[in-house]
């Protein structure tokens, strides 16, 4: 049995699902045939070097085969009356292909990848095990230090409160103090006020004495008789006797 293998172009506008009817037709063909499909391996999108069918890109999937030329033939004529392939290339590659080795090549192929696929895998899950413990602990850092500065914002407001409750309540000290002062200053003009109209009315009324004792001084003294002008009154009944005195002469003199 030979081993071929065909470089085809599908139109790139196709879909993933759009494309997926094209290599169900080539795995039919392969078992009407008796042949072996060995690997489908797809390219991808690629740009072309020139334009097919007004295409100036294509999609490139390579086919690696085991089968007669009857094969390669049904194959070329599908791709043929397909509009969906661009364009197509089928080499031999191999007269005289050992499928029982081939076959083992894929197994130990497929045992690879299994095993690259079962490492890869793991070193996922470790690299993820890896980021979440990382995450978790950055997370827990991150809570650790919020709570921090949490607490430190709820101590700081704390102490504000407390600044702004003792400033108000000294500021109301000094209102109160201020008040009782101004009531204080208050009280003693009004003291003083109260004893200056006691003192001035205290002062009127002793001058008002003091003008009543004058005037009674003065009707007193109008009241009393002079001496050089009033004579005593002489009764009818008792006469008087005028006695004259006498002034005593001593023997010098005589």
């Amino acid at each position: 049995m030979r081993r071929y293998e065909t470089i085809i172009i599908i139109d790139p506008d196709l879909s993933k699902e759009q494309r997926i009817p094209v290599f169900e037709k080539l795995e039919n063909l392969f078992e009407q045939q008796g042949g072996f499909l060995v690997a489908i391996d797809e390219w991808g999108d690629r740009k072309l070097a020139y334009k097919i069918k007004k295409r100036a890109r294509g999609y490139y999937v390579r086919l690696d085969f085991c089968g007669t030329g009857d094969l390669v033939n049904e194959i070329e004529r599908f791709f043929r009356i397909d509009d969906k392939i661009l364009k197509y290339m089928t080499i031999l590659f191999d007269k005289n292909a050992d499928i029982e080795k081939i076959k083992e090549q894929i197994a130990e192929a497929e045992a690879v990848k299994a095993e690259a696929a079962s490492k890869a895998e793991a070193a996922s899950k470790a690299e993820a095990a890896s980021k979440a413990e990382a995450a978790s602990k950055a997370e827990a850092a991150s809570k650790a230090e919020a709570a921090s500065k949490a607490e430190a914002a709820s101590k700081a407001e704390a102490a504000s409160k407390a600044e702004a409750i003792k400033a108000e309540a000294a500021s109301k000290a000094e209102a109160i103090k201020a008040e009782a002062a101004s009531k204080a200053e208050a009280i003693k003009a009004e003291a003083a006020s109260k004893a200056e109209a006691i003192k001035a009315e205290a002062a009127s009324k002793a001058e008002a004495s003091d003008d009543k004792s004058s005037d009674a001084e003065d009707k007193a003294d109008e009241s009393k008789p002079e001496d050089k002008q009033s004579q005593p009154e002489i009764s009818e009944s008792k006469p008087v006797e005028i006695v004259t005195a006498q002034p005593e002469i001593s023997k010098e003199e005589i």
